[in-house]
């Protein structure tokens, strides 16, 4: 029976055979990062419309537990925060994204440590929106998508998903140390991460309307302008 360790090795030297021959799928779309996200979007999403209550109350449950493709894909997504943050470092990405990589390799390192990997879980949900910012090169609509996803996976789903397993769980309010504690700082640190991101993206809309809408104003002007012209 192979352990975790052992998986995680196995899935990274794919991702690195998959780098190397077929870094990118179609036009701008990385390979590995694609199909991860796609994988883990599928298997997360089911789980949170079948398995809600063992996604909200991951930490109550042991891996054993578990439906084997749950694990295994925390398992996979453990791998690739190792390959994100390399690929990170490779391109030089802004400090923000070598902040998000960084924060989910300390966290794959302490839950394979600790043989709790499955706690990686719910985290997942925030690969929903992934998926749509590595296709964004293939249509401008995709961006919509990026946009509704990021902001109700990230900023309204998981906070409320959080909230709720906050509210349930009686060791986090032990004095002595216990691994919940940890599991609520990364918690918070990805919800600092996301709700920056959130905040960028709408000012980053808002700014877009307002163009559109002065775009449209001197559009109309110019026509009005050019019907006095004919009409003299």
């Amino acid at each position: 029976m192979f352990t975790n360790i052992q998986i995680c090795l196995l899935f990274g030297f794919f991702m690195g055979v998959i780098e190397y021959y077929k870094p990118y799928i179609y036009k701008k779309i990385p390979s590995v990062p694609i199909i991860h996200h796609i994988i883990v979007c599928i298997i997360i999403n089911n789980m949170l419309i079948n398995d809600t209550f063992d996604l909200c109350m991951i930490t109550t449950i042991t891996q054993s537990e578990l439906k084997p493709m749950y694990v295994y894909t925390s398992l996979l997504s453990c791998t690739y925060g190792y390959f994100d943050l390399y690929i990170t470092i490779k391109k030089n990405e802004s400090k923000d994204l070598l902040l998000h990589g960084l924060f989910f390799s300390i966290g794959s390192t302490f839950v394979l440590y600790n043989n709790i990997v499955h706690w990686l879980l719910p985290f997942l949900l925030f690969e929903t929106s992934s998926l749509f910012l590595n296709l964004l090169c293939i249509h401008d609509y995709v961006k919509y998508l990026f946009f509704i996803a990021f902001i109700f996976y990230r900023n309204i789903l998981y906070p409320i998903l959080f909230s709720y397993w906050v509210y349930h769980n009686e060791k986090l309010f032990m004095y002595e140390y216990n691994h919940e504690k940890v599991y609520f700082i990364f918690n918070i640190l990805f919800g600092i991460l996301n709700f920056y991101w959130g905040y960028k993206l709408i000012k980053k809309a808002i700014k877009t309307i307002k163009q559109k809408n002065e775009n449209k104003i001197k559009q109309n002007k110019t026509k009005q302008k050019l019907k006095k012209i004919e009409k003299n």
